[in-house]
C-alpha cells in the first residue's frame, strides 16, 4: 500500500540519492571473512525490500517506492540486482584481489614474459602534491595479455582515482573517476585484452606529499600467432 509511513529503526535508502550515484563497480573493501559474513546476512535480511527504498523522505515520514512508480520501481530493482551481484556473490572477486595483494606482500610475484600467469604492480613512494600517475607496463612484441583485475590504491590518503587504458596513444576509461578510501582504493574486474605497446594508466588526484601510491594488475598471456 502506498502512502506517508513512519520512518522505522531500519535504514531507509533514497532513490532521489541513489539515482545520482554511479553503478560501475570500482571501490573494493578488504574486509575479513567474519565482516563479509555480517554484511552478506544484512544484506540478505534488510537491502532487498523495496519497502526499505523511499521515493520522498519528508519531515512526518517517507513514501516506499510501488510498482505503479514504473521509473523509480525500475531503478529500486537495477538496485538490488547490482547489490546481489556485487555483494552477495563477491568472495571470488575478494578472493582474486586478497591474492593479488598477498603476492604482493609475499614478494613472489610472477612478472610478465617469465610464464602464463601475470600479476605486477607499479610503485611510487614519493608522490608529489596534487594529480600523480603510474602505468604498467606492456606486452612483448609477440604476445597480448588478458587483464583480469586493476587495483589502484593511495595507502595514505583518500585521493580520487580514475584507471584507464592507453593504446596507441588514446586513453579509454575502463573505471572512471571516483573518490575513495585511504587503503582501499578503486578496483576493476573483468576481461580486458592488451595488445604489444598497450598499457595500464591509473591518475591519483589530490595526494599530499609523499603519499604511498601503488598500482596492481594481474592476468595472463597470450600468444600471437604470426
Amino acid at each position: 500500500m502506498g502512502g506517508l509511513r513512519p520512518y522505522p529503526r531500519e535504514a531507509i535508502h533514497s532513490l532521489a540519492h541513489l539515482d545520482t550515484l554511479s553503478d560501475v563497480p570500482g571501490i573494493t573493501l578488504f574486509v575479513s571473512a567474519r565482516t563479509l559474513y555480517i554484511l552478506q546476512n544484512l544484506a540478505v535480511a534488510d537491502a532487498t525490500f523495496s519497502t526499505r527504498y523511499a521515493t520522498a523522505l519528508l519531515t512526518g515520514g517517507y513514501i516506499p517506492v510501488q510498482e505503479e512508480d514504473a521509473a523509480n520501481y525500475a531503478l529500486y530493482k537495477s538496485v538490488v540486482e547490482r547489490l546481489e551481484l556485487e555483494v552477495l556473490e563477491m568472495p571470488e572477486v575478494v578472493d582474486l584481489l586478497t591474492e593479488i595483494r598477498d603476492e604482493m606482500i609475499a614478494g613472489v610475484l610472477v612478472k610478465p614474459g617469465a610464464g602464463v600467469s601475470i600479476s605486477d604492480y607499479a610503485v611510487n613512494l614519493n608522490a608529489a602534491a596534487g594529480t600523480n600517475a603510474l602505468q604498467s607496463t606492456d606486452p612483448e612484441s609477440d604476445e597480448a595479455w588478458v587483464i583480469e583485475a586493476i587495483w589502484a590504491v593511495n595507502l595514505n590518503f583518500g585521493s580520487e582515482i580514475a584507471i584507464y587504458v592507453n593504446e596507441g596513444g588514446n586513453e579509454q576509461a575502463i573505471s572512471p573517476f571516483g573518490v575513495s578510501t585511504a587503503g582501499v582504493g578503486r578496483a576493476w574486474t573483468g576481461k580486458l585484452t592488451l595488445p604489444p605497446g598497450a598499457f595500464i594508466k591509473a591518475y591519483f588526484f589530490n595526494c599530499v606529499l609523499n603519499n604511498d601510491i601503488y598500482l596492481w594488475w594481474h592476468g595472463h598471456t597470450v600468444p600471437l600467432v604470426s
